[in-house]
């Protein structure tokens, strides 16, 4: 790639708080939430996680005494690196081979030393662009130093690359998170677009709030900004808004929450999705008519630090522009017909 890139940030009069970007009725019903028990299940489900937590917490105390859990944690975070490209009708020629970093559901404060753990993967990596799909934090409620504490260091490397670091809440995140992190140099996307701009063309990277748990996520306001002929990266907590970001236009779709199932079968068959569509969507790359979409296996872990037939994973996609190729598209339709095939 070629010509230096530039990010387009829209002109704003006043300096607006993290609620009124994400909109006032969302902001409000995202702040009353934040703290209360969630769901565990096939998306906005039945099973109260805090039915969870005090055997949770029983055993992760247990873990710690024994002092299995610091051991444990680093087995359940020793992540693939897992290079991935991804075709894009109407690319334009500038972006061809741009490299974006993918990492979500780091649940970064789960023990001491993991943010510094993730640089050292990092570094060895070449990228343009980063993205994170939300899940900073373990917990769903409780201070929030330890994150940052944790992603200081993280995102002074992140926040370096040419087109910068950009992220959203999951479903573990609280709206406090925004404003520290961005004057670090993260910069959210709460219901919101950024254009990305290299010699004269341009693509839009657009996000949403948790559509998972706290239906905060408006999409339509978050593609207001971004013009449906040029080509959008749409962000997402989970994979639940799947059909509506390719009813409008969405080329790529990244994702996570799912943690690709965390503890699977052999083979990798999650026992649990943890989404509330087709569970072909919940695991690693997928078609959804003209979309491409990536459900990352996630970088950290949730509940007990454990994995099973099921890595941790650190993503670069490399975006390549659409050709023509019979093989390749018959191929892929096939890996999509056995996905299909195995739900």
């Amino acid at each position: 790639m070629s010509g230096s890139p530039t990010s387009i940030l829209e002109e704003e009069p006043v300096v607006l708080s993290p609620e009124e970007r994400l909109g006032g009725d969302r902001a409000l019903r995202r702040r009353e939430l934040e703290g209360r028990p969630q769901f565990f299940g096939d998306g906005r489900k039945w099973i109260p996680l805090t039915v969870l937590d005090p055997v949770m917490s029983l055993i992760r105390r247990g873990l710690e005494y024994c002092g299995l859990y610091d051991p444990m944690a680093r087995r359940a975070t020793h992540f693939e690196i897992v290079q991935h490209d991804v075709w894009l009708r109407g690319l334009p020629e500038a972006f061809e081979g741009l490299r974006v970093l993918h990492l979500s559901d780091l649940h970064i404060d789960s023990f001491a030393g993991f943010g510094r753990r993730l640089i050292e993967a990092i570094t060895p990596l070449a990228y343009d662009l980063v993205v994170i799909t939300g899940d900073l934090r373990l917990e769903i409620k409780g201070p929030i130093e330890a994150v940052l504490d944790e992603m200081r260091p993280l995102v002074a490397v992140l926040s370096a690359c040419p087109f910068g670091a950009y992220a959203i809440l999951g479903n573990h995140d609280c709206l406090d998170l925004v404003e520290p992190l961005e004057r670090l140099g993260l910069r959210y996307l709460l219901n919101e677009s950024v254009g990305l701009e290299r010699d004269g063309e341009r693509i839009q990277v657009a996000g949403v709030d948790d559509a998972h748990f706290f239906g905060a996520d408006d999409i339509d306001r978050a593609l207001e900004a971004s013009p449906v002929d040029e080509s959008c990266i749409f962000l997402c907590h989970s994979p639940d808004l799947i059909y509506e970001a390719a009813a409008r236009f969405c080329d790529l779709y990244l994702c996570g929450h799912t943690h690709g199932g965390q503890l699977c079968l052999p083979g990798g068959k999650p026992l649990i999705s943890n989404a509330s569509v087709s569970r072909r969507f919940c695991r690693g790359s997928w078609l959804l008519g003209g979309m491409r979409g990536y459900t990352s296996r996630g970088v950290g872990f949730s509940g007990l630090p454990l994995r099973s037939h099921c890595r941790a994973e650190i993503v670069v996609h490399r975006l390549l522009r659409e050709r023509r190729c019979r093989s390749r598209i018959a191929h892929e339709e096939q890996e999509e017909a056995a996905r299909h095939a195995s739900d």
